[in-house]
């Protein structure tokens, strides 16, 4: 099968090897050339913003009300996106998709994905990742592998770079810069509204990364080891394939970033060890079950910890991004004996639940991780814990109208049997018909709740999060908040609670290459409180009302804020004495007066 490329002209290949003017055969001998033709031109990037914003206009519900939530509209956000191309006459796919993130972040909703046709290679190092700790980068992940050949390739003695580049190491300098601050080049490619979160994701991706590759081929970093010593090195730059495009290895390679399939053929030589934050609080518990997805990610773990003696509930809640299955409802999975089994994850949680209101232990809720998913499936676990006195909430939502998709569902509406639909189906096409009718592009919230909750749990509860909270992940937090069911630990949320896309009313946009995929949001989400809902209408399973968009503020630029701050220690990523789990049993103690409630913070940064 032949391999074609097209060009805007016959630079550099054979004419027998062409097919018209500028088109080529992919010669094996010539990969370099013909991976040189397939750039696209400043026309046609410049091209495909201007579609992009034609698409986003028509279709994304920030764009006119991002200028009250993040400073800018769609199209202020689109203009910067014309004049951030570079004036240059070609560019690679990792430069375009550089672009296009830079653009797209400036929404600040990293709700929206962007997904890419042709992968570019990770480019990373002996450090694959840090964290910010006690507001200091430290070393997370190292390829100890990796290390051990930078020590023959420098000459020198094993050990020399291992016994700097490790885990609780601090970075002070990245090539002669302040290294938060270099780190800080790059959050304008990373969306998210929260600032700080923001920052914490451009940490943990600066030694691992698929944008705004590299300028030079090592790196040079100030460390200061955990004996308080410094110490300088430098590092060679070194690109991981993982399926990779053949066009990002071949340009990293001719910019000198090192193949590590050419240092090594050793199996696993870029393997990472280090400290895992999506572990567990707790390494001994006891009754520990674990449960996971069908690629065998940690989904649930659940356990008892003994907290001087006495029990304290511990379940790790990793995601919400299940599909609903006919057999095992939001099915997860086990091992009995090694045998892998289904079961079901609100029939487990509920299960556990149950266990810990009967001996009347508190519950840690580790939400750290939890990286949202199914908005139905949160609503669900959240009524788990609701109590006779919790404030009514309701998940609400409102929808884009621009599209016109959603306009024609209005149109419909007066010609459905409303009693054969959902109340959430009711509801939405109600405020669509009402929107349009006020010629509004955006609609007021509908607001909806179980009419009859399947409360399970009554007890204390400590919730613990992190900017790595997102989406539904962030909307459970935020009714754990605002109806004081639990206590808030951690740090705040990343901010992300604004928009989702409606399987009804779905816009994707392509550019005309098919090197990169968007799903438009259309939806926003949000979690409403109200004090009487008798007056909202009623079906068999819930309960319903519409309510002004302006009423209920939006998750986005306002990130849930932790009752007490608790972030991560040096001491927590070394392993050697953890500081935040026991921080977390410490917030079931008695109420204390503040000039004394604050040392629990002040405790998760013992040294």
């Amino acid at each position: 099968m032949a391999l074609f490329s097209c060009g805007q002209q016959p630079t550099g290949l054979n004419p027998k090897n062409q097919l018209a003017s500028n088109v080529f055969v992919y010669d094996q001998a010539d990969t370099r050339n013909f991976v040189l033709n397939q750039r696209l031109s400043r026309d046609q990037v410049l091209s495909s913003i201007n579609r992009m914003n034609d698409s986003f206009k028509s279709s994304y519900i920030g764009y006119e009300i991002k200028k009250q939530l993040a400073g800018m509209s769609g199209d202020e956000v689109f203009a910067n996106c014309r004049a951030m191309v570079p004036q240059k006459d070609r560019f690679f796919a990792f430069e375009y998709y550089d672009i296009v993130y830079k653009c797209l972040a400036q929404f600040k909703d990293s709700h929206i994905s962007i997904k890419r046709a042709m992968s570019p290679a990770f480019v990373s190092t002996a450090i694959e990742q840090t964290i910010l700790a006690e507001n200091k980068v430290i070393i997370m992940h190292v390829r100890n592998n990796v290390i051990k050949k930078f020590e023959e390739m420098q000459s020198l003695p094993e050990g020399t770079l291992a016994a700097a580049i490790k885990p609780g190491t601090e970075i002070l300098k990245i090539d002669g810069v302040d290294a938060r601050s270099k780190m800080k080049e790059l959050i304008p490619f990373i969306s998210g509204s929260s600032a700080l979160a923001r920052e914490a994701d451009a940490v943990t991706r600066y030694f691992s990364r698929t944008i705004n590759y590299p300028a030079s081929k090592e790196v040079n970093l100030k460390l200061k080891l955990p004996d308080g010593s410094e110490r300088d090195v430098t590092i060679p730059w070194l690109f991981i394939v993982r399926n990779s495009s053949l066009e990002s290895r071949i340009m990293l390679s001719d910019e000198g970033i090192l193949d590590p399939g050419k240092l090594s053929t050793e199996k696993g030589f870029t393997n990472t060890s280090g400290y895992d934050i999506s572990e567990p609080l707790y390494k001994d518990m006891s009754n520990q079950k674990t449960f996971f997805d069908e690629v065998e990610n940690n989904v649930l773990v659940t356990g008892i910890v003994n907290n001087n003696g006495k029990p304290v509930c511990y379940m790790q809640l990793n995601t919400f991004n299940l599909d609903e299955t006919d057999d095992f409802g939001y099915k997860v999975f086990t091992k009995i004996d090694n045998v892998k089994q289904p079961a079901n994850l609100l029939h487990e949680v509920k299960s556990f639940l149950s266990n810990c209101e009967g001996f009347s232990s508190p519950l840690v809720l580790d939400m750290r991780e939890n990286g949202g998913g199914d908005a139905n499936l949160a609503d669900s676990f959240f009524r788990l814990f609701e109590k006779a006195d919790t404030p009514l909430n309701y998940a609400a939502r409102a929808y884009y109208l621009e599209n016109g998709n959603f306009a024609m569902l209005a149109n419909g509406f007066n010609e459905i049997d409303r009693e054969t639909l959902s109340m959430q189906r009711t509801l939405m096409f109600k405020a669509v018909s009402e929107a349009t009718a006020r010629n509004q592009k955006i609609s007021d919230w509908t607001l909806l709740r179980p009419k009859v909750s399947e409360s399970v749990f009554t007890g204390p509860v400590s919730v613990v999060i992190s900017s790595n909270c997102v989406s539904a992940c962030e909307n459970t937090a935020n009714r754990f908040k605002v109806t004081g069911r639990a206590k808030i630990l951690g740090t705040h949320t990343a901010g992300t609670g604004f928009g989702f896309t409606s399987n009804s009313a779905k816009t994707t946009f392509r550019d005309d290459w098919n090197m990169l995929e968007i799903n438009i949001l259309n939806m926003a989400f949000q979690t409403g409180v109200v004090s009487d809902d008798s007056a909202f209408q009623t079906d068999d399973s819930s309960k319903g009302s519409l309510r002004p968009l302006a009423e209920i503020s939006f998750l986005e630029n306002n990130p849930v804020q932790p009752d007490v701050i608790l972030d991560y220690t040096v001491r927590d990523v070394t392993g050697e004495f953890p500081d935040m789990g026991p921080a977390v049993l410490r917030s079931f103690a008695p109420a204390e007066p503040p000039a004394k409630a604050t040392q629990l913070t002040s405790a998760s940064n013992e040294k």
